[in-house]
């Protein structure tokens, strides 16, 4: 086989996001699949023919994520909705359906990937993979062997809206010797090579999602626009990197005790004779479903020159995230705005009382508008404790 064709990440990814996933939805009627229901959300996304040419479904395709644990653990089914990025931490389950009894003792090869990398207008990375599994009985990808751990969709800040395509193909025979792809090596995959490569010949599934930065409304599993904020300018020239020990805090999922030490944050494109404001906040406690403390405010420095953090005058010192052992995932939420002028703050933003802070309120006080940029990432307590805080 002709060696595929791999490219490395060129730089940093700003990513905070809103996942819009669709199913193939092929209808199932006495075990017979009908091909345009799958087809025709491919054709019109441009799925077919960017990433396959047309093809003849001969199963259905559901993906199912889940968000949040224990009780509180709600089955997202997609199907035409939009999800926050924080919901697709963790692979979705999938369940195949077709005709006859032994589609399921076949094997199969599975794929997840995004065409639009960097973005849809110049997409020179095409395709990043998110996902492949080759060798799989059914469609369990946990029974087949994994060459690409599953990656959470993370397009980078105000490119656009991004397609993420899963494809299922039905092998001819077990795939040996197992293909070696390295982690950072997810770029310009080519799907009909690799596909030609094991004769795999055309995809006998598919289902598609779309995701981009900044949100739009209405996504499961919440948002920053409205939970937080009533906008954020996409216009703004600024953008907000933050770093924890070097590591972009906007790559969807951060473990808790990584985040405990005050991060590095970066802007650019921010004017020099400006000042800025810094929030960190989280939305979702003591949980997303219950959030009766929103916002909890981690962070507040106001009067930052430039956008220079130790330079400007810390309200509220930081605090890492300590969300409840089995609140599920928490969002923490960086917003940078643009002030008009030097504040004189009164009021007391310390420690002792950092729930139900009301960001449009302080804005709004302020004068602030809405924020010029916005950085957002997950995390949870699993195999770590930590302290939960307490109103």
């Amino acid at each position: 086989c002709p060696a595929v064709s791999m490219a490395r990440v060129g730089g940093l990814v700003l990513v905070f996001g809103i996942l819009f996933l669709v199913t193939s939805s092929a209808l199932e009627a006495k075990g017979v699949i009908d091909p345009i229901s799958v087809l025709d959300p491919l054709r019109h996304m441009q799925v077919v023919p960017d990433v396959v040419d047309d093809f003849t479904a001969s199963l259905t395709l559901r993906v199912e994520y889940s968000y949040g644990e224990g009780e509180d653990k709600v089955p997202l089914v997609v199907g035409g909705e939009e999800f926050a990025p924080q919901v697709l931490v963790r692979p979705p389950t999938l369940t195949c359906h077709g005709p006859g009894q032994d589609w399921n003792t076949r094997s199969y090869t599975l794929m997840m990937v995004n065409p639009d990398v960097p973005s849809a207008v110049h997409p020179q990375q095409r395709h990043h993979v998110h996902w492949l599994v080759v060798n799989m009985q059914g469609c369990n990808p946990n029974t087949g062997h994994t060459i690409l751990e599953y990656e959470p969709v993370a397009p980078a800040w105000l490119t656009g809206r991004h397609r993420v395509v899963v494809l299922l193909f039905e092998q001819d025979g077990f795939i040996f010797p197992t293909p070696t792809i390295e982690n950072n090596a997810r770029d310009n995959f080519g799907v009909r090579e690799f596909a030609d490569c094991h004769h795999l010949g055309s995809p006998v599934g598919a289902a598609y999602l779309t995701v981009q930065n900044p949100p739009t409304l209405g996504a499961h599993g919440g948002a920053v626009v409205p939970d937080v904020v009533d906008d954020v300018d996409v216009a703004s020239p600024v953008s907000l990197l933050v770093l924890y020990a070097g590591i972009p805090a906007n790559r969807s999922h951060i473990d808790v005790l990584s985040a405990q030490k005050k991060p590095d944050v970066q802007c650019f494109g921010t004017a020099n004779e400006t000042y800025y404001t810094l929030m960190m906040l989280d939305p979702d406690a003591p949980s997303a479903k219950n959030h009766d403390y929103r916002c909890v405010r981690h962070w507040l420095v106001v009067n930052m020159p430039a956008c220079a953090v130790d330079m400007g005058d810390e309200l509220t010192v930081y605090q890492g995230p300590e969300p409840a052992p089995g609140s599920g995932t928490h969002r923490y939420i960086f917003l940078l705005f643009q002030q008009p002028h030097f504040l004189y703050i009164q009021e007391h933003y310390d420690a002792r009382q950092r729930f139900r802070f009301d960001a449009r309120a302080f804005a709004d006080h302020y004068d602030l508008g809405i924020p010029v940029a916005a950085v957002m990432f997950t995390s949870d307590v699993s195999d770590v404790t930590v302290p939960p805080l307490t109103p």
